[in-house]
């Protein structure tokens, strides 16, 4: 009686998990367009560290390379990538697509990766700041530094109004 019990037990185990499988993989639609994180910094680095880390599906900013000279708050080195909305409209003369995301590797001095900075274009979010969601995340854990409309964000590139607050090939 024991042994026909623990059986059952198993095998339902095993169906649920099963069931449960095909209905997250049905969940998941191939192709999907993933939903948007809006201003959240927790669901920002979600969507650029899932599926794929944003290094494996953004591609680095025009005319840049690995390891830029740069300065603080972004370090001695930095790295920028762009998502394909920002590629495809950063020589636009009227500005960066809403959803563009920029992510900055910030580096010490001797290469180390230090933080991870993001702009996210997000319509209507902050007009004064060109609608740029500002993030600076820990690069070991994700941790949120700082978010939001960032006033220092928005001193140092606001001298690059004109080219919608970036500092990279505009």
């Amino acid at each position: 009686m024991k042994r026909t019990l623990l059986t059952f037990l198993v095998v339902t185990l095993v169906l649920c998990g099963v069931y449960s499988a095909h209905a997250i993989h049905e969940t998941q639609v191939e192709g999907a367009k993933p939903v948007d994180p809006g201003a959240d910094a927790a669901k920002l680095y979600t969507f650029i560290t899932q599926p794929k880390p944003y290094y494996e599906r953004f591609k680095l900013c025009p005319g840049t390379g690995r390891f830029l000279a740069s300065e603080e708050p972004h370090g001695s080195f930095m790295t920028i990538y762009l998502n394909d909305p920002a590629l495809s409209s950063i020589k636009n003369p009227e500005g960066m697509a809403d959803g563009s995301i920029i992510v900055s590797e910030n580096y010490t001095g001797d290469k180390k990766l230090d933080s991870q900075t993001v702009m996210y274009k997000i319509k209507g979010y902050n007009p004064e700041g060109g609608d740029w969601f500002w993030v600076k995340y820990a690069s070991d854990s994700g941790y949120v530094q700082e978010s939001g409309k960032g006033e220092a964000c928005i001193t140092c590139h606001g001298s690059k109004k004109d080219k919608d607050y970036l500092h990279c090939a505009r």
